[in-house]
């Protein structure tokens, strides 16, 4: 309504006070020289404006708005959205001007207003369609309430209303496309998420046979070889198990650093677009944080587990009250031998030496580490941020990290997040 009230509100009003300037000057005119005429045209305009005012306050009634849009979308990314204006009311309407309110662009207030000319009554009903973009980051959104303007045929009268129609958008996190995520993980790109290892009678590819050893099952034994050698001999199957990647992400309260795009949602997208590169090599995955609640997922690799996680990622906040290395001290001797852990680390809280022994002893336990840090200098004030080479150079865990052998990524704000982990460091 304001764009409305601050470019045709005036017009209105001046017109309004000239209908009364007029009433008032043929009264006086018809009262002063005795003008009949002058007495019905100022009754009738003075008729005409009370019908109007009834006119205007009676069709806002009888004017309903329905819309229809996505109930998701990704961040930055164009949502259609449709309104539909009905009337009940048989009478024509001169114009109707119509504002939507589209609270997942960048700022809460953007409305998108629509002039409708010629309101077609014979339908009675009339289609809108914008596009507006979700700029405003991943979270939950509301969409509306609807303004809705109407004059009367003279435009002497100006009436707004606003209705709720209220729908809600979830904007996910927006993530990219990795090839590797780590040194480890490129070798494996060949066995389309599946390890290789040789025992008797186990999985599902027979490769060959070989001598009995102890222990092995006596269900496999290869009776025809061992009748012509004489010994024992054993089926030999390659061993296949998924690959599995667990990730753990930082929301304690005191890691937040910057504005829109924070750190966080850095390391949200870092995650999910991790995530994403699990599903398409056919690896598990699971996601590890603690904030407003503790978020242990279970493993999964389907499209299905990836968009369950995008959609907790989109509403997580950083209220958490364990730092990240609580979290890993908790969890990390919980993690199978065997498998891949990818740390995000939004801000390094605590003393590296206790990150280090953390991740060494995964390392110890033939677990791959990939560490990721986002650069803090980077989210706070960019103007005073020197680079990745002065953050690497004045920051003691990364360097501690690449001494022990452990893959790391640094990302600072701005960055291609993608080229980040093809030249890791």
């Amino acid at each position: 309504m304001k764009s409305y009230k601050k470019y045709h509100g005036s017009d209105v009003r001046n017109r309004r006070l000239t209908w009364i300037f007029i009433i008032f000057f043929l009264l006086a005119v018809g009262l002063i020289r005795g003008e009949r005429i002058a007495l019905i045209l100022a009754q009738t305009m003075l008729a005409m404006m009370i019908v109007t005012y009834i006119y205007v306050h009676y069709i806002i009634k009888k004017i309903e708005v329905t819309r229809e849009t996505n109930d998701k979308a990704i961040e930055d990314e164009l949502v259609p959205v449709y309104l539909q204006i009905k009337s009940v009311f048989w009478f024509p309407i001169r114009w109707i001007c119509i504002k939507d309110y589209f609270g997942a662009e960048m700022y809460c207030d953007r409305q998108h207003e629509y002039l409708i000319t010629q309101f077609d009554l014979w339908c009675k009903k009339q289609s809108i369609q914008y596009f507006a973009r979700c700029a405003a980051g991943r979270g939950k959104y509301n969409i509306g309430p609807v303004d809705v303007v109407v004059t009367d045929p003279l435009g002497i009268w100006i009436l707004s209303k606003e209705l709720q129609v209220i729908d809600k958008i979830l904007v996910l996190p927006a993530i990219v496309k990795l090839k590797s995520i780590s040194p480890h993980g490129r070798q494996k790109l060949h066995f389309s998420g599946i390890r290789t290892s040789h025992k008797a009678g186990l999985s599902y590819d027979f490769c060959g046979t070989r001598e009995y050893r102890s222990g092995d099952s006596l269900r496999y034994i290869h009776w025809p070889a061992t009748a012509r050698t004489s010994k024992l001999i054993i089926k030999e199957f390659q061993q296949i198990t998924t690959s599995r990647i667990v990730i753990f992400l930082d929301l304690y309260r005191k890691s937040l650093q910057g504005f829109r795009p924070t750190n966080l949602d850095y390391a949200i997208k870092i995650a999910g677009s991790v995530a994403k590169y699990a599903v398409d090599n056919s690896y598990e995955f699971r996601l590890v944080a603690a904030g407003e609640k503790d978020y242990d997922f279970y493993y999964g690799k389907s499209e299905a587990h990836l968009n369950w996680l995008l959609e907790e990622m989109a509403v997580m906040k950083p209220s958490g009250d364990k730092n990240l290395l609580e979290l890993l001290q908790e969890y990390a001797p919980l993690i199978p031998s065997g498998e891949e852990v990818v740390v995000i680390f939004s801000s390094h809280i605590g003393d590296p030496q206790h990150y280090l022994q953390v991740l060494t002893m995964l390392q110890y336990r033939n677990i791959s580490v990939t560490a990721i840090f986002l650069v803090a200098t980077s989210f706070k004030i960019l103007q005073e941020h020197d680079g990745i080479d002065c953050y690497m150079a004045e920051s003691d865990l990364p360097q501690m990290c690449m001494a022990r052998g452990i893959h790391v990524v640094v990302v600072e704000k701005g960055a291609d997040i993608a080229r980040c982990f093809e030249g890791g460091f």
